[in-house]
């Protein structure tokens, strides 16, 4: 089959998709110590673009995997 190659782009979108979800837990993390501490700042940013980030990050690496599993079976056939 693919090889090392293949490998690594499957791990690409996964990353991705990881890195997403990671920068919505920490955006709801930052709402979380806002809105328990009272933190003001930096926090509130986080609280806002994180998740924004986040879902950008999770369709661009779906969109990414999707693209991929097109092109292997456009090859197959």
């Amino acid at each position: 089959m693919g090889g090392d190659g293949g490998g690594e782009k499957l791990t690409a979108w996964w990353g991705l998709v990881l890195a997403g979800v990671g920068l919505i837990v920490v955006g709801i993390l930052a709402l979380l110590a806002y809105s328990y501490w009272g933190w003001e700042g930096r926090i509130e940013s986080a609280a806002v673009i994180s998740p924004l980030l986040g879902a950008m990050f999770i369709v661009w690496g779906l969109g990414r995997g999707a693209r991929q599993a097109a092109r292997r079976l456009r090859a197959r056939h």
